[in-house]
């Protein structure tokens, strides 16, 4: 092919039929790439782990409030689709959390549980907590290396 990412693509391919799928020391999925990802792009990067089998039915409106951005983002769970909107209140959301950006970066990427940073008093929670437990208890996560031609 006279394309770059077409060759590319049929040489990963050949080296992977004689060699098999061999373990990397790089990945771009560290803390480092998460952290420069705006609040949208992370917000879309959830959605994409979410299980929709896991969520189906179940509908979940949340408010998310940045303090430190002076950013308001909703969060809507429907259909076993995650889609977020900046700027948006929603009406009557089921959960509502205000918190700063390095406080949701120690959820998203620390793995810090919900109870430990309201108890710090860095996120302040109101309704029901289960409803975000909900969105966050259902993700996948993805192995970084796949296989392209192999099954």
């Amino acid at each position: 092919s006279e394309a770059g990412p077409w060759r590319n693509n049929y040489l990963t391919g050949a080296q992977e039929l004689r060699q098999g799928v061999k373990p990397s020391r790089l990945s771009a999925q560290g803390p480092d790439m998460i952290r420069a990802l705006s609040l949208e792009m992370i917000f879309d990067y959830i959605a994409v782990q979410l299980n929709h089998r896991k969520v189906d039915g179940t509908n979940i409106g949340v408010q998310m409030n940045f303090s430190d951005l002076n950013e308001t983002y909703a969060l809507e769970l429907s259909n076993a689709v995650l889609n977020n909107t900046k700027g948006r209140k929603l009406a009557a959301p089921d959960v509502a959390l205000t918190l700063s950006r390095p406080t949701f970066m120690k959820m998203v990427l620390g793995g810090v549980p919900l109870p430990k940073l309201i108890e710090a008093g860095e996120v302040k929670l109101e309704g029901n907590p289960k409803a975000f437990g909900a969105i966050f208890a259902n993700l996948d996560r993805f192995a970084p290396l796949f296989n392209i031609v192999t099954p």
